[in-house]
């Protein structure tokens, strides 16, 4: 056996005493301290995105003339519809934010659409309605009442009313034309007849009524085309009924003859006469007449 050489045993004495290198796998120095990490990191892992945001609206409808709240009316936005409670109120809760329409419709006042823009927040819309114009309804005439009689047998019966005359509403012009001013018609003397008074006069066919109509300062009336209607209830003097009936004159100075049916006139008559006038009014004449010419 060889003699190891003094160098020699020195060389590996001193091998013996350093510290073995230790690698990984990839034959990297693990004796040097840890790796420096990567510059690169995971990507974080992103937070879950929130709800949408949602807005509430509320408001009130009114009436624009009187500030009156109007309930029962209906309100739609978008797709959605309510009606007004008893104070005018409406409310729509949990809308998405953004453009809406708003439209508000009821009978006999203008309808609102409307174009809004929806918020986050607690939003108010309140709606002003402006009642539509009504169209004009025409009058429907009333009927005159007429005048009650009483007769002296103790019947009753009315006076005749004059026919209404149908009214013509002028169509209206697009381009109104100036005209003259109409000349003042002359009054109505009959609308100034205040009294009336009857003169009777026999005749072969009966008896004639020849009336006056005075004004209140005694004057005569004068008037012409213009009907006067009259019912007449002419009896004895011991009220026995000598004729009766309805009849008009429609100008001063004209008579009225009467049928007396075969009787046979008294000296004196009974009259109960009523004379309606165009203006409504009636003159009654009530009166024991002397009969001319009997």
């Amino acid at each position: 056996m060889k003699k190891t050489t003094p160098v020699l045993s020195l060389f590996l004495l001193l091998s013996a005493c350093q510290e073995p290198v230790i690698t990984d796998t990839q034959r990297q120095d693990l004796t040097q301290g840890s790796p420096v990490a990567s510059s690169t990191q995971p990507p974080a892992a992103s937070e879950p995105s929130s709800a949408p945001e949602q807005a509430t609206l509320q408001g009130v409808v009114q009436e624009a003339s009187t500030q009156k709240l109007l309930p029962g009316i209906t309100v739609r936005l978008n797709a959605l519809s309510q009606v007004t409670d008893e104070a005018g109120f409406f409310r729509f809760a949990n809308q998405p934010v953004g453009a809406a329409k708003l439209i508000v419709a009821a009978p006999n006042y203008v309808n609102i659409n409307r174009n809004i823009e929806l918020t986050s927040a607690l939003q108010t819309e309140d709606i002003i309605l402006t009642p539509t114009e009504s169209q004009p309804v025409e009058p429907t005439p009333t009927p005159t009442p007429s005048s009650i009689l009483l007769l002296p047998d103790g019947t009753a019966t009315s006076a005749p009313a004059p026919s209404p005359s149908a009214s013509v509403t002028p169509s209206p012009s697009p381009t109104p034309t100036p005209t003259p001013d109409p000349e003042p018609s002359p009054p109505n003397e009959l609308n100034e007849a205040a009294a009336a008074d009857v003169l009777i006069s026999t005749r072969t066919e009966g008896l004639r009524l020849s009336f006056t109509l005075n004004k209140s300062n005694g004057l005569p009336v004068n008037w012409s085309d213009q009907e006067v209607y009259i019912e007449y209830y002419i009896a004895t003097s011991d009220n026995q009924l000598l004729t009766s009936g309805k009849s008009f004159i429609s100008a001063s100075g004209e008579n009225l003859v009467v049928s007396l049916g075969g009787r046979t006139a008294t000296p004196e008559v009974n009259v109960d006469i009523n004379l309606l006038l165009p203006n409504q009014r009636v003159l009654v004449i009530r009166k024991t007449i002397n009969v001319q010419g009997s």
